[in-house]
């Protein structure tokens, strides 16, 4: 993969391409609507694996939202990366929603020890139509 850089938010260092499997609507509340996501995806870039990934988001009356989210990548050369993260977001049209987040990592890999120390900067997209969702990782400095 090439490495890309953006001044205002560092180097991309994983891609993620999902499709969302399931939806669970957990409550109703004058706040929103609390909702459980669950995607199953490719992860490359720094290293490759598949994802699984639940996802726990309120969204407010006005389309924007929260959410905290359980990763875990399963990687091609056998090793296990757990991710959590948290961040906002809204839909930007009744097809579109945008998110941006932050998110850490942890994992037993010797090879992939430098994870445990990275907080990466996520921005992903998803097609509402579809369940089709497209994530950028950009490792902060």
């Amino acid at each position: 993969m090439e490495v890309q850089h953006t001044e205002d938010k560092g180097e991309v260092f994983l891609e993620v391409r999902e499709k969302l499997t399931s939806v669970t609507v957990k409550e109703f509340s004058a706040a929103g609507v609390k909702f459980e996501f669950n995607y199953q995806g490719d992860v490359t870039g720094r290293y490759n694996a598949r994802r699984m990934e639940t996802v726990s988001a309120t969204m407010k009356p006005d389309g924007t939202g929260e959410y905290e989210t359980r990763k875990v990548d399963f990687t091609s050369d056998g090793d296990v990366v757990l991710i959590n993260g948290k961040g906002s977001g809204r839909l930007e049209s009744a097809a579109k929603a945008r998110w941006e987040g932050e998110d850490i990592f942890k994992t037993a890999s010797k090879k992939l020890a430098w994870l445990n120390t990275t907080k990466a900067r996520t921005v992903g997209t998803q097609d509402m139509v579809t369940g089709e969702a497209s994530v950028k990782f950009y490792r902060k400095t």
